[in-house]
C-alpha cells in the first residue's frame, strides 16, 4: 500500500484488438474521408493482418498484401495499390483478419 509506480507504452497503444491465434471482425458502416487506410499494429513472428473493404467498390482479403511487424502508421495495400477503391463520402465497412496480431488503431486518410 502507498507505493508509486510508472506505466509506459508506445504512442497510441493503450488498447488493442488481440488475436492470439486467428480471428476476424468487421467494422460498422463508415464514410470515406480519404482514399488510404493506415494501421497501427504489432504482430508476432508468425503473425499478419489483412483487410478487405466492403462496399460498392470492394477490395478483397485475397488481394490484400499481408502486414507484419511492429508499425505505428503503415498503409494497407492490395497487390501493391494503396487506394481503398472508394470515393470520398461513399459508405463502406472494413473486415480485418488477424493472425497472432494486435491492432491498436486504423485511420482513413
Amino acid at each position: 500500500m502507498g507505493r508509486i509506480g510508472l506505466a509506459a507504452w508506445k504512442k497510441h497503444r493503450i488498447a488493442a484488438v488481440v488475436a492470439d491465434e486467428e480471428g476476424e471482425f468487421v467494422t460498422g458502416p463508415l464514410s470515406a474521408k480519404g482514399t488510404s487506410l493506415l494501421l497501427n499494429f504489432q504482430t508476432r513472428r508468425n503473425g499478419w493482418i489483412k483487410v478487405s473493404v466492403e462496399g460498392k467498390s470492394s477490395r478483397s482479403l485475397d488481394n490484400c498484401d499481408r502486414l507484419f511487424g511492429d508499425q505505428i502508421q503503415k498503409q494497407v495495400t492490395w497487390k501493391g495499390d494503396g487506394n481503398l477503391g472508394i470515393s470520398p463520402g461513399e459508405d463502406f465497412a472494413l473486415r480485418f483478419h488477424l493472425r497472432a496480431a494486435r491492432l491498436y488503431s486504423f485511420e482513413v486518410r
